[in-house]
């Protein structure tokens, strides 16, 4: 039997070509364990006879009958895991280079999480991008001003790709994915964050970062997706509050009720529905109608 160091998961639908490039990127190593967990992916599109990965030593496929999203298959993926750190991957993105030599360096650190820079591509034209510039400033920060940016790391680094996660951590919390249709990744990343003991950076551009026109996060936002935002995101502003830690809020908060405002003048269902799930997160009735009256004014403006 395999002892793992480490475990990659990779949620995919629909883009095996995408998905190849992604295994491709990952060094074949004995302690590897990769799982791609596949969401339903229409027969049409991908041939189950070939799918990528099968013919090679380590990976295991996971195959879902039913469409849950990336943050189903994340979790489904976390139940198999058997190494001793985890590493996320979209399958649309891939590793850079150095990862080979990072997994040497990292088998046996102490640390809970180490948190990577990432580089970014257009998927087209190879064009570099400033995609995830945000989130290298975290780690520049970081550098020089250890305080500020260790909130900003542990709390606001919302993606579970460019870090290496103990599996222990994860274990030992019960921390798991939220099985929204997007915004998924945000629980567990602030989660996880706040839970580590020891972290580190490192300043080698661990991921690649792929912008694609066609991707979850560039489709059109139907109304059960804009609740899963506000849900998700709801859920982050009570726990960031009884942090008392200053965590950045005014952001998330307007973009809740923007969302909500969007609901309240198209679909009055889905309103109720949304008013609701602030109100047993934790949001008073006060708050949400202050949120609203901001969040028209605003659009006046």
């Amino acid at each position: 039997m395999n002892t793992f160091n480490y475990s990659i998961i990779i949620p995919h639908r629909n883009i095996p070509d995408l998905l190849q490039r992604c295994i491709n990127s990952i060094p074949e190593r004995e302690d590897i364990q990769i799982i791609i967990v596949d969401d339903n992916s229409d027969p049409e599109i991908v041939n189950f006879s070939s799918f990528p990965g099968q013919n090679r030593k380590n990976i295991e496929i996971l195959f879902s009958k039913t469409r849950e999203g990336a943050g189903f298959a994340r979790n489904l993926g976390l139940q198999i895991t058997k190494g001793k750190w985890l590493l996320f991957a979209d399958a649309d993105d891939f590793f850079n280079d150095c990862l080979n030599k990072i997994l040497d360096e990292y088998i046996n650190d102490p640390v809970d999480i180490v948190y990577f820079k990432n580089n970014s591509i257009n998927n087209v034209s190879n064009e570099k991008l400033e995609r995830g510039d945000w989130l290298n400033k975290f780690i520049d920060i970081y550098l020089t001003d250890l305080r500020k940016g260790e909130k900003l790391l542990r709390y606001l680094f919302v993606v579970p790709w460019c870090k290496l996660i103990k599996k222990d951590l994860i274990c030992k919390y019960s921390i798991k994915f939220d099985e929204t249709m997007i915004n998924n990744d945000i629980t567990f990343s602030y989660l996880s964050g706040f839970h580590a003991n020891l972290i580190k950076t490192d300043l080698r551009e661990l991921y690649c970062w792929v912008y694609r026109e066609n991707s979850l996060s560039r489709q059109k936002e139907e109304p059960a997706m804009i609740l899963d935002k506000i849900s998700v995101h709801a859920k982050a502003i009570i726990f960031y509050k009884k942090l008392h830690q200053g965590i950045r809020l005014k952001k998330m908060w307007l973009e809740i009720f923007y969302y909500l405002r969007i609901l309240y003048l198209n679909d009055k269902l889905f309103y109720k529905k949304a008013k609701k799930i602030l109100v047993n997160t934790g949001f008073s009735k006060i708050e949400i109608f202050l949120g609203m009256t901001i969040s028209f004014y605003l659009l006046r403006r």
